[in-house]
Formats: structure tokens, C-alpha cells, sequence
């Protein structure tokens, strides 16, 4: 019986036909692999204008001509995808451009002088932004005890002039422009909830995000007009965002 079986075996991987039917379906005695056109590594770019001049210049022809989709994932990315080609539908991706950014580490308490240096240099200057960094910067640490809390809007003492102190009311909103997203489109205002703290002798500072992640819509829209208006002359080129 064994050696009956093994011989019976044997004749499937003589047999010329992979392709066997049992109880009426095709069964195959191999095991099959596809074989795919090689994917190229995709480029990556970090700036918008770097993709559009890409695709002015139509460094990879073939990829145009079966058409381009332009994907804007998120506010920090934006990738280049191809249709969908082939006998196996693959969908390659020439390009991605990721957005350098550097966030501020919101919800999160910090000393006067890092709180001064951030706003500085990771956001937009706005009349609100000049505001809250007087603020930061004039707080008197000898009398952090005498902050103001009613759970909206809080006091603090400031300094004013050489001598004087003075309490000043903390805005509960204020309205930010970070850097963000691509530097190529304005930054996306926003509110934030500014808010401050006592603690080891010197203010705590803090930005809360309060429009609900509104901004990231906002982003998107455009970079999509962006590059709506940087390509409006290339052709079988879509932006979906």
C-alpha cells in the first residue's frame, strides 16, 4: 500500500499537466508565484517645489503616461502614486515629500526661557504670539505665588517699567500661526488655550490645541491649491485632498 502511494506520487511530479480536477475542481499540483514588474525605490523630497519640478521637467516619462496622482496624506506628506497598470494592477509611487517640521511640544508645562526661544522660532509672528511671549517674559518669579485662576481666564503679576508691577490677565485664547506644514503655503492659523503654572519657583507656560485638528482641513486645502496652481499646465496629472 505505501509503495503504491509513493508511486503515485511520484507520477504527480512526472506528470506534465500541474493542473489536476478533484471532484470536478482544478486544483494545481505547483506552487505559482507572480511575477510583478520591479517597483524603483521611491524619491523623497522634503519641499512642494521639489516635486512640482519634477514633474515639469518629466523625469520619468513612463510613469506619465499611464497618469499621476498626486495624494495629499496629511499636512506633512504628499505622495506621488501612478495609476494602476499592469497585469497584476500595481500602483507604484515615484515620489513622497515629507515636510520638515519641528512641532511644539504642546500640553506641556515649560520654564519661561524655552517657552520664549520656541515661539521665537516655530511660529509665524502675529500680534497674539507678540502678546503671550511680553507676557512669558515679564512675569516676576517672586510672586508666582500670586497667580488668578477662575478656570477661564487667569492673573499674574508682571513687571512694567523699571519699578512698577502690574497684575495682567492672561488671554484664555489666542490665536497661533505654527510652522507646521510645507513652508511653501502660509501656515494655518489657529486658537490655542495659553495657559500657566507655578512650580519650583518660576511660571510654567503652556499652548493647548482648541480648534479640534480644524487646522490639518485647512493645511491640506492648500497645498492642494498650491500645487493646483504650480501644475496647472502639466497634463494627466491628478491632486486628490
Amino acid at each position: 500500500m505505501i509503495k503504491g502511494a509513493l508511486e503515485y506520487l511520484i507520477g504527480l511530479g512526472l506528470n506534465s499537466n500541474p493542473i489536476v480536477k478533484v471532484d470536478g475542481r482544478p486544483y494545481s499540483l505547483e506552487q505559482l508565484h507572480p511575477v510583478k514588474e520591479s517597483s524603483p525605490a521611491a524619491l523623497g523630497f522634503n519641499f512642494l517645489d521639489s516635486l512640482v519640478t519634477y514633474l515639469r521637467n518629466n523625469i520619468d516619462p513612463s510613469f506619465k503616461e499611464e497618469g499621476l496622482i498626486i495624494e495629499i496624506k496629511s499636512p506633512t506628506e504628499v505622495a506621488l502614486h501612478t495609476e494602476i497598470v499592469g497585469d497584476f494592477n500595481q500602483r507604484f509611487n515615484p515620489v513622497v515629500c515629507t515636510a520638515l517640521v519641528n512641532p511644539f511640544p504642546w500640553d506641556k508645562f515649560i520654564d519661561p526661557d524655552s517657552f520664549i526661544i520656541m515661539a521665537q522660532s516655530r511660529f509665524v509672528e502675529t500680534d497674539d504670539l507678540a502678546k503671550i511671549r511680553s507676557i512669558v517674559g515679564n512675569v516676576r518669579s517672586e510672586e508666582v505665588a500670586q497667580f488668578c485662576d477662575d478656570g477661564i481666564s487667569q492673573q499674574v503679576t508682571t513687571k512694567s517699567g523699571i519699578a512698577r508691577v502690574e497684575n495682567v490677565t492672561i488671554p484664555p485664547r489666542v490665536k497661533l500661526a505654527p510652522y507646521r506644514t510645507f513652508m511653501e503655503i502660509e501656515q494655518p492659523e489657529s486658537e490655542f488655550i495659553f495657559r500657566a503654572k507655578k512650580g519650583d519657583g518660576l511660571p510654567y507656560f503652556a499652548l493647548f490645541e482648541a480648534d479640534g485638528g480644524a487646522w490639518r482641513i485647512d493645511a491640506m486645502k492648500r497645498i492642494k491649491a498650491y500645487l493646483e496652481d504650480q501644475l496647472k499646465e502639466i497634463e494627466n496629472v491628478v491632486i486628490l485632498g
